[in-house]
């Protein structure tokens, strides 16, 4: 999807590498944290292979952590299209279909789970009495399905939403819920400072 729209404003995708990191998808970090017996899967997931770490990861989070495998993987990536683009190779790049490569068990999630679910099933909607109306979750939503309808007013959710959660954890005041995560918490920070680390050096 990414390299299509890239194609589109008129950019040229060579390659396309992924790095595996934290989930931050609320309702699975909530469920991540929550699972009493998760100590368990970790022990498990220190013996298998890192192939299996996006599996792991719905269990337990520490194998989702990149580490400096991951990181000389992405260089290596990283030099290999500088490479490819100083040699003219514009013409060879793949078609975004040949890009993806689904973990299976995901690509068959996304197969059944309708396009309807976010709207009809994690309904969000904000808390008034955390709502300060400041707007910042009608700026951040990329469908245009989060309103105003009074300045300084709670938002409303319309029609159409993605299930994104980007006015979830753009809220300032964590004052937008849904019925995965009914308290508002699990808003994703940004990368936890060991992986900031590990891709800063």
């Amino acid at each position: 999807m990414l390299a299509e729209l890239l194609r589109r404003k008129g950019y040229v995708v060579l390659g396309a590498h992924w790095v595996l990191a934290p989930t931050n998808w609320p309702p699975h970090v909530r469920m991540v944290r929550s699972l009493a017996w998760s100590e368990p899967f970790g022990r498990l997931a220190g013996l298998t292979p890192r192939s299996l770490r996006p599996i792991w990861a719905t269990f337990w989070d520490r194998p989702s952590h990149p580490d400096r495998r991951d990181r000389d993987a992405l260089l290596a990536f990283v030099d290999a299209m500088a490479r490819k683009a100083a040699a003219g190779e514009l013409d060879q790049a793949p078609s975004p279909a040949e890009l993806h490569r689904p973990i299976a068990a995901c690509a068959i999630a996304g197969r059944l789970i309708p396009r309807e679910f976010p709207d009809q099933k994690l309904r969000m909607r904000a808390e008034p009495s955390r709502c300060s109306g400041c707007g910042t979750c009608v700026r951040v939503c990329s469908e245009g399905v989060v309103t105003q309808p009074v300045v300084g007013g709670p938002p409303r959710i319309g029609p159409g939403c993605t299930g994104c959660y980007a006015c979830f954890n753009a809220c300032p005041a964590g004052a937008l819920v849904d019925a995965l995560s009914p308290d508002g918490l699990g808003q994703y920070k940004g990368p936890p400072r060991d992986m900031r680390e590990l891709f800063r050096d």
